[in-house]
């Protein structure tokens, strides 16, 4: 289930920066219901991820390692990552509308309430088929018309 969902994500993103002239619209209602239909049967997904951080004043990168969990729990997305390079590891939670992350140099918990931005949070895995429509009116607008 997992790499069924990554994948319709990635085919419907890189359906949707086509040319317009190759699409059609009942092309693009099939792929976003089945999004849809997916992230309603998504329970658990994993990936391994590099983060770059780019600093352009100092064009200087900041690149960190690890390992991202997702999990649904009732209408909940929860995720967790574990940050393990470079070193020493870090590890975040994301659950009940607050990210922690434990630092274990400095073995202290910050902790960050989502509240209202909670939407924000997680949109590409409760509502893919929303999601992607809005990130083609942004990126293509004469294709999403």
């Amino acid at each position: 289930m997992t790499c069924g969902f990554a994948m319709l994500i990635a085919l419907g993103i890189a359906w949707a920066q086509q040319p317009a002239q190759n699409q059609s619209s009942e092309d693009l209602q099939h792929i976003l219901s089945r999004l849809d239909q997916t992230a309603a049967e998504f329970h658990t997904a994993q990936a391994d991820f590099v983060w770059d951080q780019y600093h352009k004043v100092v064009e200087e990168h900041d690149l960190q390692k690890g390992t991202i969990y997702f999990r649904r729990v009732g209408n909940e997305v929860q995720m967790a990552a574990d940050i393990t390079d470079p070193p020493p590891p870090k590890y975040v939670l994301y659950t009940d509308s607050k990210v922690q992350v434990y630092s274990t140099k400095l073995d202290e918990v910050d902790t960050y309430n989502t509240g209202k931005d909670r939407a924000m949070m997680d949109p590409a895995l409760s509502k893919p088929h929303e999601e992607l429509a809005r990130w083609q009116k942004k990126h293509h607008p004469a294709a999403a018309e």
